[in-house]
């Protein structure tokens, strides 16, 4: 070490224990300080985990004490780490899809994360593997299936739409390129009930009305209705609003509700106790 300066301070770190580990590093491992200045120094340390496991390392560090010219230990510092194998991971705990009347959209966004990997494609299934197969419930990529540390969150979309009544609570599970897994919960629900659609027509009370078919009520699009006057008795018009949740909506999907929106259900209510 070189002859020290008035004013300054010079340390150093003693690196032989975690040099042999090789899972600890530092990046400077010596350096001057200012006394008359107060200067900072930022340490940096890396860290290389062999092994999904804790691991936990002393180093000591020095100063040169310019009275006895020699350099002396001033602290000890413990280096800390867990390793653990890529992985990844939502940013909901679990999927809740918005309630929707039968024949309707829903439709959630989530986000996965990476945590670990250089690069690597995801696919997915979802379980039971029926629901899939029938249509009921799909998943959109929107930004692709590649995820790493160029791309490190992928957005996503999930839809559910059937034309039975259906609740179900199934499990969306994503694969790496080694078929490693990262599962969430997903929960559904379509009905045919107004009070169960009570949400849904709040969020679109402009567009959907209330219709009596055989004894059976249900809900239809406005614009349905007045499309179906001019078509063949063959011929039919496929749902296009959806429920979806959007940046502003809450954890369960359904927005806030206004004063005018609270008024108009309890319309529809008046309008449903009266057909019944």
């Amino acid at each position: 070490m070189s002859n020290d300066t008035l004013g300054e301070i010079h340390w150093e770190f003693d690196t032989h224990e975690i040099d042999k580990e090789k899972i600890f590093g530092v990046i400077e491992r010596e350096g001057v300080l200012s006394e008359d200045q107060c200067s900072i120094c930022t340490l940096r340390f890396t860290f290389t985990p062999q092994e999904k496991k804790k691991y936990s390392s002393k180093i000591t560090l020095y100063i040169y004490d310019r009275e006895i010219n020699k350099k002396i230990p001033y602290k000890e510092l413990t280096l800390e780490g867990e390793g653990l194998h890529p992985r990844l991971y939502f940013d909901k705990k679990e999927l809740i899809m918005p309630i929707v009347a039968l024949g309707f959209e829903s439709k959630l966004k989530f986000k996965i994360s990476n945590e670990g990997y250089d690069n690597t494609k995801i696919s997915h299934k979802i379980y039971p593997e029926q629901i899939e197969k029938d249509k009921i419930m799909k998943v959109t990529y929107i930004d692709g299936v590649d995820i790493g540390i160029l791309k490190p969150e992928l957005r996503m979309e999930i839809s559910f739409i059937n034309n039975k009544p259906l609740s179900l609570t199934c499990r969306l599970t994503f694969f790496d390129e080694n078929n490693k897994e990262t599962s969430i919960m997903v929960a559904a629900t379509t009905d045919n009930s107004l009070f169960t659609n009570f949400s849904f027509i709040q969020r679109n009370h402009n567009n959907i009305e209330i219709i009596e078919d055989n004894d059976i009520l249900s809900l239809k699009l406005s614009s349905e209705i007045e499309e179906e006057k001019n078509l063949d008795d063959n011929q039919s018009v496929a749902s296009h609003v959806s429920s979806a949740v959007t940046k502003n909506s809450s954890v369960v999907g359904y927005n806030r509700i206004s004063q005018k929106v609270l008024n108009d259900n309890c319309e529809y209510i008046k309008e449903y106790l009266r057909l019944i």
